[in-house]
């Protein structure tokens, strides 16, 4: 028995291809990812901050670094808090911004705190009667933050106008 060289295998599989029909490739990737960002703007942002959350009666969670965005819808100026966690970029925060939203940016402790009235969904309940609890989250600067980036981007947020009675 003769055993073959790969160059000669390499060789073979080529003319198979330019001789042969063309190999089937995989179509291009067509699907178009949508974040729910296409229709907004950003009008903050700031990356490597770290976010606690703390829900009801639980302690606060583990600190996740990731990127925040004040976004503003581009037809109706809504505005939402959005912050995504790195690497994933998964969705861990989500807040509409209005005035029963409360916003406090602490300087001496270098803390955003948002506390807001979050409604925790029950299946087979009407939405009226969804329970509310109390959801406090808590930004600070991640090690790549620059402290005085985190103070400029805090100060700005609590001004927002979504935040003001209308």
């Amino acid at each position: 028995m003769r055993l073959r060289s790969p160059q000669s295998l390499v060789s073979n599989v080529r003319t198979t291809f330019l001789f042969g029909q063309p190999p089937l490739l995989p179509k291009p990737d067509t699907k178009i990812d949508l974040t729910g960002e296409e229709n907004e703007d950003v009008e903050l942002e700031l990356k490597g901050a770290k976010l606690f959350i703390k829900r009801g009666n639980k302690p606060f969670s583990d600190g996740m670094l990731g990127h925040i965005k004040l976004l503003s819808n581009k037809s109706t100026l809504d505005e939402r808090l959005l912050f995504r966690r790195e690497p994933l970029w998964k969705v861990s925060m989500n807040v509409r911004m209005h005035p029963t939203v409360r916003c406090i940016f602490d300087e001496d402790e270098n803390v955003l705190r948002l506390v807001l009235k979050e409604f925790i969904e029950e299946k087979d309940v009407p939405q009226s009667e969804w329970k509310g609890e109390v959801v406090v989250y808590a930004l600070k600067p991640g090690r790549s933050c620059s402290k005085q980036d985190f103070k400029d981007f805090a100060t700005t947020l609590v001004t927002t106008p979504g935040l003001k009675p209308r």
